[in-house]
């Protein structure tokens, strides 16, 4: 065999060997840009099972902290400790500012200088009507280190459109923020009056010295005032 034939197969056999080293070579390229990808899937599909899961965590616990919110002015609106026997007995505990709340409404409701809200009536709208409040918590009470993030809408309705008439509602909405998560608890309290039952039977009415008359609106000394949860939700 010549010599030259010799080189020609050497060489056709390098170029034999770096053609299949290059097809290798790319093959693993394709390899790793698979693996690469299933791993930033895998990855984008960890992350987005946590957002979801994260997402429904808070939306769960502020559903929670809006339940016990609501549940804490439930107890001021319509605990035994507002039960009042007699309008002295009543007095007395406005006068040294007790159950703010309950006395809130008890100074303010069914009162021209609070509108009932109704959506149809000029001078009853949301912006006239519904009250926002920002409650207070002791040291026994979780939400008081986020209280930031809870607020306390109130407004009430009248059945007969009247300032003074019957069928007087109280809606009470909370709302527990968390980032872009909400949760909203609405409760609504009927309003009971007692005319001329024992304890309150004078006919005149009176303004209380209370911190939270600071309008100094009037009250019926012959009217008990309950209330009672109908709906939450």
């Amino acid at each position: 065999m010549r010599k030259r034939d010799i080189l020609k197969k050497k060489t056709s056999l390098r170029q034999c060997v770096k053609s299949k080293d290059g097809a290798a070579i790319l093959i693993a390229i394709v390899v790793m840009m698979v693996a690469i990808v299933l791993s930033l899937s895998l990855l984008l599909v960890s992350y987005s099972l946590l957002a979801t899961v994260n997402k429904q965590k808070n939306v769960e616990q502020c559903k929670e902290m809006a339940q016990s919110v609501s549940r804490e002015i439930e107890r001021e609106i319509t605990g035994s400790e507002v039960n009042f026997q007699s309008f002295e007995e009543m007095k007395k505990a406005a006068e040294e500012g007790n159950n703010p709340l309950w006395f809130y409404l008890r100074f303010h409701l069914r009162q021209t200088n609070w509108p009932y809200y109704n959506k149809e009536e000029q001078g009853h709208s949301a912006a006239t009507a519904v009250r926002n409040f920002k409650l207070d918590f002791d040291g026994d009470h979780d939400e008081g280190s986020i209280l930031e993030n809870v607020s306390v809408e109130m407004y009430w309705e009248s059945e007969d459109g009247a300032e003074k008439g019957g069928g007087t509602s109280v809606i009470v909405k909370v709302t527990c923020a968390r980032g872009k998560q909400k949760g909203i608890i609405t409760s609504v309290y009927d309003l009971s009056v007692e005319e001329n039952v024992t304890g309150y039977m004078d006919e005149n009415t009176l303004i209380i010295d209370s911190p939270y008359n600071a309008e100094n609106n009037a009250v019926g000394k012959n009217e008990k005032w309950t209330f009672s949860l109908s709906e939450r939700n």
